[in-house]
């Protein structure tokens, strides 16, 4: 492959990137119907996470204590994340019915 035609498809794919919708990515705390709430207790010296999934107790989550923000955020982001997923595939499941 010429050095010219790989510079070609470098820039058709940048310029597709900057032409789709949502240029920035997603997150796992902008989950749609996932909230993610992370708070600090600095009294305790702890860290708080909770998952709320709109309109899905099951998936939802008590408010649960860490002693570094980095655990927290690390449970948080797992949580988030298979909460989204089992969204999605129940979504699949009903679009395929």
């Amino acid at each position: 492959m010429r050095f010219s035609t790989l510079r070609a498809l470098i820039r058709e794919e940048l310029g597709r990137d900057l032409k789709s919708p949502r240029p920035d990515m997603m997150g796992w705390r902008d989950f749609p119907g996932v909230h993610v709430m992370l708070t600090a207790d600095p009294v305790n010296n702890c860290y708080y996470a909770k998952i709320t999934v709109k309109g899905r107790e099951d998936l939802s989550t008590s408010n649960r204590r860490f002693n570094s923000e980095n655990d927290a955020m690390f449970w948080a982001r797992d949580k988030a994340e298979r909460a989204y997923r089992s969204m999605l595939n129940d979504q699949d499941r009903e679009d395929e019915s």
